[in-house]
């Protein structure tokens, strides 16, 4: 049975997502412009194709920790911690929170799909049909931008503040306090030199 610690480690999970995001920002420009701008700039100016890699490995991160937290209780005879074999298992929940905690997952990842659908057959096996382009983008999208993304992500938080609120802050840390990764402050010491 979950417990508190399992909680925990799923919160976990989510706070490194979180940061590979918020490292994003600081290297793409395009969903949070006011903060990126000039870290953007030297990046592109410095070695761009070395920040596209970083950014690129944060994205497939964030991805694929996304998934991992979405990911059914079982799979293949295989137990997971996910967010969902927390919520079956926490005794902290009456029968009706449980209820509509695992109908809010659900709903989020049908929101998403292409996210569970991206580490599936993009990021953790690379299916020859996705990765080749033969089957039809229209029907079988495996881009997930980074608004989506991000969008499923705060979802994701709300649903586990929701589970454990003691546990969990209102809001994340502020981006410009806190860098787990340092992309920013990488960027503005190649900028002074």
């Amino acid at each position: 049975m979950p417990s508190s610690a399992d909680f925990q480690i799923i919160y976990n999970m989510l706070l490194w997502v979180e940061r590979y995001l918020f490292e994003i920002a600081d290297i793409d420009p395009r969903p949070f412009p006011a903060l990126s701008e000039q870290p953007y700039q030297t990046a592109v100016a410095i070695a761009p194709n070395f920040f596209k890699m970083i950014r690129a490995l944060l994205y497939d991160a964030a991805v694929l920790g996304t998934a991992m937290l979405w990911d059914l209780p079982t799979q293949s005879g295989h137990k997971n911690l996910s967010l969902e074999t927390v919520i079956q298992g926490a005794d902290w929940l009456n029968p009706e929170q449980k209820e509509n905690a695992l109908e809010e997952l659900k709903i989020i990842r049908r929101q998403f799909p292409q996210i569970k659908f991206s580490r599936n057959k993009v990021l953790a096996h690379a299916d020859y049909d996705v990765v080749t382009g033969l089957k039809d983008p229209a029907t079988h999208s495996n881009h997930v931008n980074l608004e989506q993304l991000t969008q499923a992500v705060r979802k994701t938080r709300c649903l586990v503040a929701r589970i454990r609120p003691q546990d969990v802050p209102a809001v994340p840390e502020p981006l410009s306090q806190v860098k787990w990764l340092g992309v920013a402050v990488v960027l503005d010491r190649l900028s002074r030199s």
